[in-house]
């Protein structure tokens, strides 16, 4: 049990102070998602990508992930936790369910279906930013100075 209780905890620390953001063109068109790997006066680097994002093509920055994502990633924490241990307290069965396996699979639906309404909860608490770059360079500059200092505030 601690170390279900130390992964979620180190689960929800690593979610919290990454700097998640997703880029869109000027047409409003999802160009790219990820953490921030390199931010420049100019362009923007994410990690995983090699696409260097110039500023002039940007419209706007949405931070933190989509609805769907906190849903999915609820549902799929929900199933987990509450699969594996109904697994394990009715290792032997019970009269509900005849073995672990139906008992986990039962546990497991329930779970992915509250875990995903919990998730769809909290992104009403999350607050999403946008940052309209609109491809000016003051509005970047300022955008760059943020992160930046969000940067060396966490550090």
């Amino acid at each position: 049990m601690k170390k279900i209780a130390l992964l979620i905890t180190t689960l929800i620390c690593i979610n919290v102070h990454a700097q998640f953001v997703r880029v869109y063109d000027l047409k409003g068109n999802k160009i790219s998602k990820g953490q921030i790997s390199l931010i420049t006066d100019t362009t923007l680097q994410l990690k995983n990508h090699s696409d260097i994002i110039t500023f002039n093509e940007i419209g706007f920055i949405k931070t933190k992930h989509s609805f769907g994502h906190n849903s999915l990633v609820g549902g799929i924490i929900g199933a987990g936790i509450l699969g594996l241990s109904t697994a394990v307290l009715f290792r032997n069965g019970s009269i509900i369910f005849p073995n672990a396996s139906s008992a986990a699979l039962g546990a497991g639906i329930f779970g992915f279906f509250s875990g995903t309404i919990i998730g769809a909860i909290t992104n009403v608490f999350k607050h999403t930013e946008r940052i309209d770059i609109n491809g000016d360079f003051n509005n970047w500059k300022k955008y760059v100075q943020e992160v930046t200092e969000k940067k060396l505030n966490t550090q």
